[in-house]
This record gives structure tokens, C-alpha cells and sequence, in this order.
């Protein structure tokens, strides 16, 4: 059970000139976007100020452990965490690795929140140079129940988990929570993000799911699940089984990260996957 929610912010940008197009790119082109060149957009935002703004933001919410890296894997390993001018942090944005000072330059941030009863998980990604249908800065959050078995072991925590979630009602309860929450956090950091670039356009979608066939093969929800601790994910295949007893219909994901439903047990993709395929 997972609230995946997915942002984009409209940071100022201008279109370059037409690139050169194969006829299969300029097709393609042709049907997703109505033009047959392709093009790209730069936007005028600095990778150095977009990682200074984010960070602040995600900080003023209450995110903490950031973890940021580049699309070649280089993670940044210095104390970025403080406010600009305060402590050791306070000269970070000069130790940046010598080509994240050039453009373009793929960043991303991670980090996380505990709240509510949930933990969060929030990443940035911000493209300077990009498709022009696409966003600049595009985000993800993910909340799930934040629960650990605790030291005596996982028979008295599977005990505690039946009594939590002892029948539909009760299942049905911590969904709302879980979607209410995650929609709270998405929103209040799309919001945030928008305002710290000058009030630009961003938009936010999301909704809660249940991860169908994790208890088979956890890895296979890695990328989904990153930055959420591992002994942080010891109830959702609890939760798989609980729901696999339960005959309502809900919202979920496969390990391929295909949109559906499941119901008893049973996976079903969503009609559009099943078109397209």
C-alpha cells in the first residue's frame, strides 16, 4: 500500500532551433507532438541555483538525509543540509564536482520525512536541457505506513498486524490515511517548489496503490520503494496477503510498474495497458 504521487514545474525556459530528424524520430514526433523537427528547450535556471532552491524547500518541510547525485552516479558527499551562510555547509555550492558547473547538467535529490504515521520519500530530477512537451524539474512522492517489527521479532509483529487490520473496515481506514497523507505532502511540496521559483506553474497527480507480488520478489519494486528503509517495508507483504482476502476491487501496481487492479489475489492490467499491448 502506497500513496505514488508525480510532479512537474514550468520553469522559464526558451525553445532552441529545429535539430536534425530521421524520418522514424520525425513520425514519431509527428503523432506525440504535431511537428515533424525535433527540438529542444534550455532552461535559464543555473543546476547550482536549482539545487539550492530544492533543498531549501524540501528542508522548510520538514525532509531531512538528502542524497544528491548526478545522472553518471557521482553522489555529492559534503554537509549541504544547513542553512546557506550558517555552519559547515555554508560554502557547499563550491565544492560542487567541476561538471555540475557547466550546462546541461541531470541532478537529482533525494530525501525523506516522517509524519503522521507515514514516511515519505521525495525526488527531484531537474533536466536543463529537454524535450519541450516535457517539464524541467520533474518530482516523485511516495508515503507508506511507517511501522517496524520491533525487537521481538516478526511473529508478535504479524500478531499486532492482524489485531491493527482485523477486518475490511479497518484495511479500508489506513488506505484513506495513507491517501490522504501523501496527497498532503505532494501537494504542499509542489506548492512550495512553485513559489520558490517565482510562483511558476507546477501540477501534481497521484493516487494510492497496492503493490501486487512484492512478497515474491521484493527487488523488483526497488526503484519504486528507494529511499524507504528496509526494515520499513516489512508490512506491505502483510498487507498484500490481507488484501488478497479481500473481495473490493483496488488500485495497484505489478513489479513492472504496470497500472491495475487486483482483487483476491488476482492482477488485472488497466484496459489502456491492454490496448496498447
Amino acid at each position: 500500500m502506497l500513496h505514488d504521487a508525480l510532479l512537474a514545474l514550468d520553469l522559464p525556459s526558451s525553445l532552441g532551433p529545429a535539430l536534425p530528424t530521421s524520418f522514424p524520430e520525425g513520425l514519431e514526433n509527428l503523432l506525440f507532438t504535431g511537428q515533424w523537427a525535433s527540438r529542444r528547450a534550455t532552461c535559464a535556471a543555473s543546476t547550482a541555483g536549482v539545487l539550492a532552491r530544492g533543498l531549501a524547500t524540501l528542508r522548510s518541510l520538514g525532509f531531512a538525509h538528502p542524497e544528491v547525485r548526478d545522472d553518471a552516479g557521482t553522489v555529492l558527499d559534503q554537509a549541504i543540509w544547513t542553512p546557506l551562510g550558517e555552519g559547515p555547509g555554508a560554502r557547499w555550492p563550491e565544492t560542487l564536482p567541476p561538471e555540475w558547473t557547466r550546462q546541461p547538467c541531470v541532478i537529482s535529490v533525494r530525501a525523506g520525512l516522517v509524519q503522521g504515521g507515514a514516511r515519505s520519500v521525495a525526488t527531484l530530477r531537474y533536466t536543463p536541457r529537454f524535450p519541450p512537451e516535457q517539464a524541467p524539474l520533474t518530482g516523485a512522492v511516495r508515503t507508506a505506513w511507517d511501522v517496524a517489527p520491533g525487537p521481538e521479532g516478526t511473529g508478535a509483529f504479524q500478531a499486532s498486524f492482524d489485531a491493527a487490520l482485523r477486518d475490511g473496515g479497518a484495511v479500508r481506514a489506513l488506505w484513506r490515511r495513507i491517501e490522504a497523507r501523501g496527497a498532503a505532502v505532494a501537494g504542499s511540496l509542489c506548492g512550495a517548489l512553485a513559489e520558490a521559483f517565482g510562483g511558476c506553474g507546477g501540477t501534481w497527480t497521484g493516487r494510492t496503490v497496492a503493490l501486487h507480488g512484492y512478497a515474491a520478489a521484493p527487488q523488483r519494486f526497488g526503484d519504486l520503494l528507494a529511499g524507504i528503509p528496509e526494515d520499513r517495508r516489512v508490512h506491505l507483504a502483510l498487507l498484500e496477503a490481507r488484501l488478497a482476502r479481500s473481495r473490493a476491487r483496488w488500485p495497484a501496481l505489478d513489479g513492472e510498474g504496470v497500472p491495475g487492479w487486483v482483487r483476491l489475489g488476482r492482477f488485472e492490467p488497466d484496459a489502456e495497458v491492454l490496448h496498447v499491448a
